[in-house]
């Protein structure tokens, strides 16, 4: 296939050196949220998998695309070696993530708490008995954006305080490594979790956040754990725009605190 003169599907090594000199970020997303490393892969580039972990690449967010996807044998051993020498297990990556978990209700996944529902925050007493199998404190593997209001002002009608929001913002390799908790839920834990961060489906209009998997270190290991990306960023990076949020790697216990919304009524 020909796009504007250039064959389609084929690697341009000589451009891929050129633009990693050029000081590229190699773990950049596009619009679909594949990385280039994503996109190597699902064209079995072995030398061009290569280059990008030699480059620093992330394969983390891949090992489920290796397991579903007829990749070739080579490619595969290159990005489990790389899993290897990273101590990630990537025997259980295939349905852990998923984003949308089949509904079984003796399965368990892990979540990852940036936010108010941490070990003593506002919203953890509430909640307490979904989150009561913790795993760990952890830290996402790659950088994300987590603005906070300066000021308290909490967007979310299914959060019963006047806080300093925390919104996650699902830009891969930007911002800092964020710091959490990692609990263990069921499947009626996890529809909990939803409801309250106001997530219906997949890529929903009326989503207040996304749910998403994401790589976390967890001691000397790295697990796939769900998440909570806000699902409109545009007002949140607007305001740390005009000086009215800011950037953090751990959402403490300050920015949490606030008084009941004023009329406050669960759904």
């Amino acid at each position: 296939m020909q796009a504007g003169g250039i064959e389609t599907g084929v690697p341009d090594i000589e451009a891929i050196h050129e633009l990693i000199a050029r000081g590229i970020d190699v773990n950049m997303l596009n619009d679909h949220e594949f990385s280039s490393l994503h996109v190597a892969m699902m064209n079995n580039s072995l030398e061009t998998v290569n280059i990008l972990l030699d480059a620093g690449a992330d394969a983390a967010e891949c090992l489920s695309l290796v397991q579903r996807r007829a990749t070739s044998s080579e490619v595969r051993a290159a990005v489990f070696a790389w899993a290897d020498a990273h101590n990630i297990d990537y025997q259980t990556k295939g349905s852990a993530e998923q984003d949308t978990p089949r509904h079984q209700s003796n399965r368990t996944y892990l979540y990852f708490a940036y936010g108010s529902l941490k070990h003593g925050f506002p919203n953890f007493d509430d909640h307490a008995s979904i989150l009561n199998d913790f795993v760990g404190v952890g830290a996402s593997r790659q950088r994300l954006p987590l603005v906070v209001q300066l000021e308290a002002n909490c967007s979310n009608p299914n959060c019963p305080y006047l806080h300093r929001m925390a919104a996650l913002v699902n830009v891969r390799g930007k911002g800092q490594q964020i710091q959490g908790e990692v609990f263990r839920v069921d499947t009626a834990g996890l529809k909990e979790l939803d409801d309250l961060e106001g997530y219906i489906s997949p890529g929903n209009p009326d989503n207040i956040y996304e749910r998403k998997s994401i790589a976390v270190k967890l001691g000397d290991k790295t697990v796939n754990a769900f998440v909570y990306f806000v699902a409109d960023s545009r007002p949140h990076l607007q305001e740390l725009q005009d000086g009215l949020a800011e950037t953090v790697a751990e959402y403490t216990l300050e920015m949490a605190r606030g008084e009941m919304k004023p009329g406050f009524k669960s759904s």
